[in-house]
């Protein structure tokens, strides 16, 4: 069967715009007509267009862009394709002036996307932008992290990043409020804002990343060419988060693991592939022994900590047994 994808157009995204949203849908019908309508009523100064990436979807996901929203333009999959590939087939098609790579999972609150825009005209030396995340009930998501390292890995292995929450250097930025604008290391991928002249730059997101890391990836290139990469606390958006991940937990941990090592070996070289399995082993065997000895003074921290012990068991077991083994997409 030929796997190339099928385009529908719809609406006139011939000519440009401000602004190309690109958004990959994985049976997500609900939360992606959640997503539109959200763009739609709450982005009034800002041009854009829309391109969906519809990845093989078989919930009705087509039938619901067709019926709903005809205006949108939708490039079907006719096989399954990771994050990076998707959202590609809509960045070699853009007519904005910038493209906002974005979740299925995602809604915008009232100015996000005309606050990223106007934000990013008005600092040229930003690369890659993004905002202030929120979990559905309103709570803070932490949305910017360190950038992979293997200190970091060792903080984390060591439970120092838990002991010491509060330094940027070791706990990140669990601690901070994400109450202003300023540069970050990385950001997540759920809603990233891109010049043109940045993808011209640095080329179009890396294939390899099935799911996972591509955003470290993201953030890293476009700052090893000259740019900033930016968090703004003035722009909102709700990430429903792992909407399409829980369906299939086992192929995201597999696929978190392998584009870690994919990630280290690209930006440090091989030699640290044997550095980057010894930490997370250790940290894994540091945390099965602390809970474990936990988990035997009652019942509710047994019940409690179970799942995390049953976690770092499959860490164990993926770099014992499978890492060699690429997962599929």
């Amino acid at each position: 069967m030929n796997s190339a994808p099928e385009t529908h157009p719809s609406g006139n995204t011939a000519s440009a715009v401000d602004l190309t949203i690109s958004i990959a849908n994985d049976n997500n019908r609900d939360l992606l007509d959640r997503c539109l309508a959200s763009i739609k009523e709450t982005t009034l100064r800002t041009s854009y267009e829309i391109i969906v990436v519809d990845n093989f979807s078989k919930d009705g996901s087509l039938e619901m862009l067709s019926s709903k929203h005809p205006d949108v333009k939708v490039i079907a999959n006719r096989r399954r394709m990771g994050f990076s590939s998707n959202h590609n087939q809509a960045l070699r098609v853009m007519n904005g002036k910038a493209a906002l790579i974005l979740n299925d999972d995602t809604e915008m609150r009232p100015g996000c996307i005309d606050a990223m825009f106007s934000f990013l005209n008005a600092a040229p030396e930003t690369g890659i932008l993004g905002c202030r995340v929120l979990n559905a009930d309103g709570s803070l998501q932490q949305s910017c992290y360190r950038m992979p390292s293997l200190s970091v890995l060792f903080f984390d292995a060591f439970f120092i990043s838990s002991l010491l929450p509060g330094f940027r250097l070791t706990g990140g930025f669990k601690k901070w409020p994400h109450d202003s604008t300023r540069e970050v290391p990385f950001m997540i991928g759920a809603c990233l804002m891109l010049p043109k002249k940045a993808l011209d730059a640095i080329g179009l997101l890396d294939e390899r990343f099935v799911i996972y890391a591509e955003d470290a990836d993201l953030c890293k290139r476009v700052t090893d060419a000259g740019f900033k990469a930016v968090f703004i606390h003035s722009a909102e958006m709700v990430h429903h988060g792992g909407a399409t991940m829980k369906r299939v937990s086992d192929f995201s941990f597999r696929h978190f693991y392998r584009s870690m090592d994919l990630f280290f070996e690209k930006h440090y070289g091989a030699w640290a592939l044997p550095l980057v399995a010894a930490l997370n082993i250790a940290g894994a065997l540091n945390r099965i022994a602390a809970w474990g000895a936990l988990s035997l003074f009652s019942t509710s921290a047994r019940k409690k900590l179970a799942p995390k012990i049953s976690y770092f068991g499959k860490v164990l077991k993926y770099y014992f047994f499978q890492r060699k083994t690429a997962p599929e997409q």
